[in-house]
């Protein structure tokens, strides 16, 4: 079974990835990646409450911007990470700035 890192890169790296796609790809990444840094099931990961709620300071931060950097090419800040008002914002965000949906929104564009 591919891990959700590799099905997210799989998923953003396809031709026609929707922006929906990619945050639902992003979100069971993400929770995944959370579990594994706070070991806690990804099940108890709550995507509406915000990065503090599981006491996340800078160092998981960094750690998280490498992580989507590297699976999805997202650029993200360190503040981002830590401000967004929840979790289900900051998918969003990370997907929405993936270098593979921007190419193919600018594929569609031209």
């Amino acid at each position: 079974m591919p891990s959700a890192a590799s099905n997210l890169t799989r998923v953003l790296a396809r031709d026609g990835a929707t922006v929906d796609e990619a945050t639902g790809s992003v979100a069971d990444s993400l929770a995944d990646k959370l579990a594994g840094v706070f070991n806690i099931p990804a099940a108890d990961i709550d995507a509406g409450l915000p990065m503090s709620s599981y006491c996340a300071d800078s160092l998981v931060a960094v750690e998280l911007k490498n992580w989507l950097w590297s699976t999805a090419k997202s650029k993200v800040s360190i503040f981002e990470i830590l401000q967004a008002s929840s979790l289900e914002a900051f998918d969003s965000l990370a997907a929405g700035r993936s270098e593979f949906l921007m190419k193919v929104a600018k594929q569609i564009h031209i």
